[in-house]
C-alpha cells in the first residue's frame, strides 16, 4: 500500500499517523494544543471526574488517592494500602471504586468517611482467557460503571496477557454498598467477590485506563504502549482511535468543559483543550 493510500485509510478510520516528517500539528492539531501539567504524586496511574463533588480524583502506584479541584490544586489526600491503578465513581452512592492491581481486588472508598468500606476480590480465573497468566503486575487497571440492569454494571481493563476489556458480575448496587458499610461499622465485614462475565480484545498490546461516556454510550480505552485512546461502542467495537501526548499516557478523564486530562506513569501529564469534540465529532 502506498503512502497516499495509507493516509486516506487513516483519515477514513480516524487513526492518526504522524509519520513522513510531518509535524504532529499537521496530522492532529489537538496534540499541538496539549499543555503540560504537574500532579502531586510520583507515579500517577488513574483518573476520574467526580460529578457530584465537582472534583478530579487521582490514584498512584504507591496507594495514594488525591482529590483535586478543576485547577489541579490539591484538596484532600488519603493513603491506602494497595497498588492503585484504576478509579471510578459509583453513579448512585458517590463512593469511589479503585483497582488494586497486585492484590487482585477492588476497594470501595467513602470520601466523606475517609476509609475503605469494602474489599471485592476479583475472581479472574472464572474466565478461561485469564487462566494461564498469573503475573500480578498484568492485572486490572482502569474501571468504569455503566448505568443499567439491577443498578450499575462494572467494566474494567485488564492490562495485558491478555489485554482485554472485561465486564464483571458482582454486587455493585447502592443497596449492597449500604449493607457493606453497615457490616463494616459493626466490625463484621462481608466478603465480596466479582467474576469475569465477558472479555473483548480491541487490538491493544496494553490497556491502561477506562472511561464510559454516558452521553454517547461509548467506552474510552487508553493503551500506554501505543500512546493511543480508542473510542468503542456499547458492543466494544472500535469506532475511532487517536494519539495521546507524552511518554506513557496511562490515566485519562474528560472534564465538564470538554478538556481531557492525561497522566503519565513516569510522572506529570497533559491537559488537552476541547478534546471531547475530537473524540465525538
Amino acid at each position: 500500500m502506498n503512502r497516499v493510500s495509507v493516509l486516506l485509510l487513516a483519515i477514513s478510520t480516524g487513526f492518526c499517523v504522524p509519520t513522513w516528517g510531518q509535524t504532529p500539528a499537521a496530522i492532529a492539531p489537538y496534540l499541538a494544543d496539549a499543555q503540560p501539567i504537574t500532579v502531586p504524586v510520583g507515579e500517577p496511574s488513574g483518573l476520574a471526574f467526580h460529578e457530584k463533588r465537582g472534583t478530579i480524583l487521582l490514584v498512584d502506584d504507591e496507594g495514594t488517592l488525591v482529590e483535586l479541584d478543576l485547577d489541579l490544586k490539591e484538596k484532600n489526600r488519603w493513603k491506602i494500602t494497595g497498588d492503585l491503578e484504576g478509579i471510578a465513581v459509583h453513579p448512585d452512592t458517590g463512593t469511589v471504586f479503585m483497582a488494586s492491581e497486585r492484590e487482585g481486588t477492588i476497594l470501595e472508598f467513602d470520601l466523606d468517611l475517609g476509609k475503605v468500606v469494602r474489599t471485592i476480590a476479583l475472581a479472574l480465573g472464572s474466565h478461561p482467557e485469564f487462566q494461564e497468566d498469573r503475573d500480578p503486575n498484568r492485572g486490572v487497571e482502569g474501571l468504569a460503571f455503566v448505568p443499567g440492569g439491577d443498578g450499575n454494571i462494572l467494566y474494567a481493563v485488564h492490562e495485558k496477557a491478555p489485554a482485554r476489556l472485561v465486564r464483571f458480575v458482582g454486587k455493585f448496587t447502592a443497596e449492597e454498598s449500604k449493607l457493606a458499610r453497615e457490616a463494616d461499622a459493626k466490625g463484621s465485614p462481608t466478603p465480596y467477590f466479582a467474576a469475569v462475565e465477558k472479555g473483548w480484545d480491541v487490538g491493544l498490546r496494553t490497556m491502561n485506563d477506562l472511561c464510559y461516556d454516558v452521553a454517547t454510550k461509548t467506552f474510552l480505552v487508553t493503551g500506554a504502549k501505543e500512546k493511543t485512546i480508542r473510542v468503542l461502542d456499547a458492543s466494544a467495537k472500535v469506532l475511532r482511535s487517536f494519539d495521546l501526548p507524552g511518554p506513557y499516557p496511562e490515566g485519562f478523564c474528560l472534564l465538564p468543559n470538554g478538556d481531557a486530562l492525561v497522566v503519565h506513569d513516569s510522572g506529570g501529564g497533559h491537559r488537552i483543550p476541547n478534546f471531547r469534540k475530537v473524540l465525538f465529532p
